[in-house]
């Protein structure tokens, strides 16, 4: 397999899919000089690309990586402006994805609490013509925040839901 390592005047990263990082069981080991893109890794290449190639020789003692790799120059990488290594956080982020793709109540659940939440000064979007929250600036973070104490917002989401219907009701009843 081809490696890229991109380089500009101050700093290099190597990329590397994380699943190839947790192949050799490198994924938690990884340090915060590092970025991530998207399923990729960006290793810095002072202490994390040395991490990886030692992982690798563990399997292959032979394997060098100036022979698997391919180099790109610049002034000034974009790489600088990804979000830092972290892979709890990208690991948590992969489970709501799939679990948002695949279940279609916790989605409707999800959007409510996103709903909510975003009247505290986030702009709104429309998506699938219903009002959303956007994630944009320190959307990333806001989501993460929110990731955290789902399970929570949905259920005080519904509680409240639930008390409104019941005041609704009751309302009705006494009319």
């Amino acid at each position: 397999m081809k490696y890229d390592f991109y380089a500009d005047a101050g700093h290099g990263w190597l990329k590397v899919p994380i699943s190839k990082l947790k192949e050799l069981g490198i994924e938690n080991k990884i340090s915060l000089y590092s970025y991530i893109k998207n399923n990729n890794a960006y290793l810095e290449e002072d202490c994390d690309v040395s991490r990886f190639c030692d992982a690798i020789r563990e399997s292959d003692p032979l394997w060098m990586l100036n022979q698997h790799i391919t180099e790109h120059q610049s002034q000034y990488s974009s790489i600088r402006g990804y979000d830092k290594y972290d892979y709890p956080k990208y690991e948590m982020l992969q489970k709501f994805i799939a679990k948002f793709d695949s279940d279609y109540t916790f989605r409707e659940q999800m959007w409510h609490v996103v709903i909510e939440q975003s009247h505290s000064g986030y702009n709104v979007a429309k998506w699938d013509n219903s009002t959303y929250a956007t994630i944009s600036k320190r959307g990333r973070d806001w989501i993460m925040y929110l990731l955290e104490n789902i399970d929570e917002k949905i259920s005080q989401y519904e509680e409240k839901m639930r008390l409104v219907k019941e005041a609704i009701m009751r309302a009705q009843s006494n009319a």
